[in-house]
């Protein structure tokens, strides 16, 4: 029996490309760089400059699968290798550089479509209701992605997208390597806000 707490739900951004578009060449998809991207994704996870880059190339492969023929409806970033999406998030927030490399170079824009609250209810229904069922379904759609990734990438990319990286990046990693970004993760500056705070409201009297 399975317990429905461990369905990979994640974020499930799903490649949904245009269908009347053009696509690029793994090569030229490879060849962008953009260090810009590395270095901001890097103010928020501490590792190594040149493992941060190799998470973007990962990434810069998963988009131009997204215009592949065949491309398996289940090929989707589960929270296996939620670190491939936080990199994906971090690209989008370039808009400009997205959408010229979509444009110009994987030849199609992908669009970032998370897992609705809706679609999350439905899978979690059908692994209530047949628990069995969901996840022998939930194994040949794996195993239809592991198909398409090794034929398009090769038996490499299969292990690092997933092996290497749910060892390498769960959630040990993103409770230890995740940088406080926002105002209330960091004590030093509640406390020094607090003391503008306190200021303030003194010499408002």
């Amino acid at each position: 029996m399975h317990d429905a707490s461990s369905i990979p739900f994640g974020a499930l951004p799903s490649p949904t490309p245009c269908p009347h578009s053009r696509d690029g060449s793994l090569d030229v998809v490879l060849a962008y760089e953009n260090d810009a991207i590395v270095h901001k994704f890097l103010e928020r996870f501490d590792m190594p400059f040149e493992e941060a880059r190799a998470l973007f190339d990962d990434v810069k492969k998963w988009m131009w699968l997204s215009g592949r023929p065949g491309r398996p409806q289940a090929m989707t970033v589960t929270e296996d290798i939620l670190i491939l999406d936080e990199m994906w998030h971090t690209f989008i927030l370039f808009t400009r550089d997205y959408h010229e490399f979509c444009r110009d170079r994987v030849g199609h824009f992908v669009h970032h479509a998370p897992t609705t609250r809706s679609e999350k209810d439905r899978i979690l229904r059908e692994y209530e209701a047949d628990p069995e069922g969901a996840f022998a379904r939930s194994e040949r759609r794996l195993e239809e992605v592991l198909v398409f990734v090794a034929e398009h990438l090769g038996a490499g990319a299969v292990h690092r997208w997933f092996v290497e990286l749910p060892q390498r990046y769960g959630p040990e990693f993103f409770a230890r390597a995740q940088r406080p970004t926002a105002v209330r993760d960091r004590p030093e500056l509640l406390a020094a806000l607090a003391d503008v705070d306190r200021d303030y409201r003194a010499g408002a009297h």
